[in-house]
């Protein structure tokens, strides 16, 4: 049989112009897709005996089944007719792979709990690959994230052609956390210290790197700088300076202290409203 037109998800991924032209002897309709309404999808089929075989018959065929949503691979082939006369068009539908099961494996560094909601693919939903690589860079993501800045995620998945099923596995090698080595501030730190300014963070030198934990720490120095009346004051990302060998992270801050803002309050008390 030869291909005349093929379509996977897609606009065509696979044609050749084989038996254009010729008339149509006879139709077939092949399927693995079970429990299908047969009646229905003859309905959307426009290929008939005894009219020629046109490309825009086998594209509204394969347009109007695609917008079934029951089958994942669709497609036109040919074949001559047995008497010689013309060729036979054979619609072809592969339905969806299944995925039978997903197991995350490997040296996790976390809890696999917490790796979970960072995947999209679910046990009986259809096999897609897009979902497949989202999931693959939404797990890499996460372990940068809490500091796992070498770990390594690979993707397996096992066919079973006859029971149109997939197993899905992602493979993880976490490897070592980083470790902070140090703390500084850049900048003009008014009359703060280094030791005074660390004291709100919580990501501090001999702590284990959590990236995602940074915005949190910025903000915790803003406000603690804000709470001694230096209300203009701005701190900015950190900076991360890693050091691949050590495995270890320099954590940089730049911050502008700026001016000590008085509040005068006339006819109220300002640590009353403060409260309120």
């Amino acid at each position: 049989a030869e291909v005349v037109h093929a379509q996977v998800n897609r606009v065509s991924s696979r044609r050749s112009d084989a038996g254009y032209g010729q008339q149509v002897s006879a139709v077939e309709l092949r399927s693995d897709v079970r429990g299908l309404d047969v009646g229905e999808l003859w309905r959307q089929v426009v290929l008939e005996p005894g009219q020629p075989l046109t490309e825009g018959r086998v594209r509204r065929t394969l347009s109007n089944l695609q917008a079934q949503g029951i089958a994942s691979d669709i497609e036109v082939l040919t074949r001559p007719a047995e008497d010689g006369d013309g060729v036979v068009a054979v619609v072809v539908l592969r339905g969806d792979f299944r995925i039978s099961d997903v197991e995350i494996e490997g040296q996790l560094g976390v809890r696999a709990s917490r790796l979970q909601p960072r995947i999209e693919v679910r046990t009986g939903a259809p096999l897609i690959e897009s979902q497949l690589l989202r999931s693959v860079y939404a797990l890499q993501d996460f372990y940068a994230e809490q500091g796992f800045r070498d770990a390594i995620v690979r993707l397996a998945v096992d066919v079973d052609e006859e029971q149109k099923t997939a197993r899905v596995t992602f493979r993880v090698e976490a490897g070592e956390r980083a470790t902070i080595a140090s703390v500084v501030f850049e900048g003009d730190l008014g009359p703060f210290s280094p030791e005074e300014l660390r004291e709100p963070l919580r990501l501090r030198e001999g702590d284990q790197d959590a990236p995602s934990q940074l915005s949190a720490d910025r903000d915790r120095l803003r406000r603690w700088l804000r709470e001694r009346s230096y209300l203009r004051a701005r701190v900015e990302p950190a900076e991360q300076v890693l050091d691949a060998d050590e495995n270890t992270v320099l954590l940089r801050w730049q911050v502008e202290v700026g001016p000590e803002v008085l509040i005068e309050i006339v006819g109220d008390d300002l640590s009353r409203l403060r409260k309120r």
